[in-house]
């Protein structure tokens, strides 16, 4: 994501005078009493202390219960994936010391069958990861991968193929090295997990992830079967399910560079704005406020996109900025860009909120942490929209409209 710091760019200021309620700009239900009589101005605020786009996970990012796999899919979203799964081995050490593991495989059920045959290579993994956190491009909060897309072992411990379109089909065992398991229980190489790497690209295939706090008895297995001391001993199969799972996204984003990014999927992208109001009056009487981003480009794989629009109460920290939680009375703006309106020019957020949180700003400087534009259903869906930054041209620039009483006016 582009971090870009707005520079100055001023205030526009255009007088309306309005002397009935035909020529007011924003409806007599929004005047106060009186105002007809006076003067308006309709100020825009296209000076922002902060405008960035920066990536974070959704809160319930390991809990999603599909794990996505593509490659130079075709559709959109548009992006390459891998799964990546780890399992816990404490099951194995209650197994005496004797014990001889005969077979090990990877248990993955998948859905649905997809419409062409696909295959996957499996590498061991081999660096610490996180599933709340893991991406692309990082591994941990902080922490890069040293390779993105994943840091893994080059040479393959398994391959296989998922056979197209068979309605009884929704399930592969395939089977692992038992010197794999030998190694890991061992300490001989860490348990990092291991990571598909889809080899057929222009179909994507979804598997059952862990998801539910662990607790989805369909998500990645790991089955192992040992023969107890000497050979005349009892076979034993033990089953673990994985400790964490998820997918590697890469964004096959088809937009330009530069910007500002708001999307959903993963990594989710939000925006924060922080306006300046040094060139607004402070005891300047705020009628109504509108929140303006114009559209370069958008993304809306589904049906439409709800776009939210919240106060932030943090200092901007990246994707540990604190968003107020969005309810009915919280929101500073709700709207929806649906697929089939497209081209839009732009969206905007207003509510009574939005006014009397400018109008605590002009008042209380020191209060001013911005506002955030997220995707309201961000871990659920996928689509972006990219908007014009504060360098564009000034008709473009994100802007807050203020429709004003002139301090001058009683």
């Amino acid at each position: 994501m582009n971090l870009k710091l707005a520079s100055a760019i001023g205030l526009l200021v255009a007088a309306l005078a309005c002397t009935d309620i035909s020529r007011s700009p924003v409806g007599e239900e929004l005047l106060p009493e009186g105002v007809l009589d006076g003067e308006l101005e309709l100020v825009v605020v296209t000076d922002w202390d902060l405008a960035v786009d920066y990536p974070i996970f959704p809160s319930d990012r390991a809990e999603v219960d599909r794990l996505i796999s593509a490659f130079e899919w075709s559709e959109a979203p548009g992006f390459e994936s891998r799964p990546i799964v780890r399992f816990s081995l404490a099951a194995f050490d209650s197994l005496p010391a004797e014990s001889v593991i005969l077979s090990a495989n990877l248990k993955l059920v998948f859905a649905p069958a997809p419409a062409v045959p696909v295959s996957f290579v499996v590498h061991r993994v081999t660096s610490e990861w996180d599933e709340a956190a893991a991406d692309w491009d990082r591994r941990d909060l902080g922490l890069d991968w040293n390779t993105p897309g994943g840091d893994f072992d080059p040479d393959p411990v398994a391959e296989f193929t998922i056979t197209a379109g068979e309605a009884d089909s929704d399930s592969i065992s395939v089977p692992l090295p038992t010197s794999l398991i030998e190694d890991w229980l061992s300490g001989v190489i860490a348990n990092e997990g291991l990571l598909l790497v889809q080899q057929t690209a222009g179909s994507a295939v979804q598997f059952v992830s862990r998801g539910f706090a662990g607790n989805n008895l369909l998500g990645p297995r790991l089955e192992v079967e040992t023969q107890l001391g000497d050979p005349g001993s009892p076979v034993e199969l033990t089953v673990t399910r994985s400790a964490e799972d998820t997918f590697l996204p890469v964004d096959r984003d088809p937009f330009e560079a530069g910007g500002l990014a708001v999307g959903a999927g993963e990594p989710v992208s939000r925006a924060v704005f922080i306006p300046n109001f040094d060139q607004v009056p402070i005891d300047t009487a705020i009628v109504d406020v509108k929140f303006i981003v114009s559209i370069d480009q958008a993304q809306i794989p589904g049906d439409s996109l709800r776009f939210l629009a919240n106060r932030v109460l943090s200092d901007f920290l990246g994707e540990k900025t604190i968003l107020e939680p969005a309810t009915a009375t919280s929101i500073l703006g709700l709207t929806t860009l649906s697929r089939d309106s497209l081209p839009v020019d732009s969206l905007v957020f207003q509510s009574n909120r939005l006014r009397e949180l400018v109008r605590l700003w002009l008042r209380e400087p020191e209060t001013n942490q911005g506002f955030a534009l997220t995707v309201l259903d961000e871990a659920s869906g996928f689509g972006k929209v990219r908007l014009f930054d504060p360098s564009a041209a000034a008709e473009l620039r994100p802007r807050l409209r203020l429709v004003v009483l002139p301090s001058s006016n009683p």
